[in-house]
């Protein structure tokens, strides 16, 4: 499995991993990260390979909306599975 995930990855996509790894799975505000080349299009690919999650926020009435652009935070944490990625990958 881990192979077929190292081939949509690219240079910047692992980078972002490594970084959310050094972070200690703690949500990181890529807003205010200039030195990592991140994008929405980086971003949703990692999510859809399991690796990362973004933080989903509550509306100001205490419930989820359907409208998922007003919930988006731009946070992020690195997965169980993604952490265990990194860890086969430095081995």
């Amino acid at each position: 499995m881990y192979p077929l995930i190292l081939r949509q990855l690219s240079t910047d996509d692992i980078n972002i991993l490594i970084y959310l790894e050094e972070k200690h799975k703690i949500y990181v505000d890529f807003r205010s990260i200039d030195k990592i080349n991140h994008t929405y299009e980086r971003m949703i690919n990692l999510e859809r390979l399991g690796l990362i999650r973004e933080v989903v926020g509550i509306n100001k009435y205490g419930y989820e909306s359907k409208d998922f652009e007003t919930l988006s935070t731009d946070e992020f944490y690195l997965t169980k599975f993604g952490s265990e990625f990194i860890m086969a990958c430095k081995r």
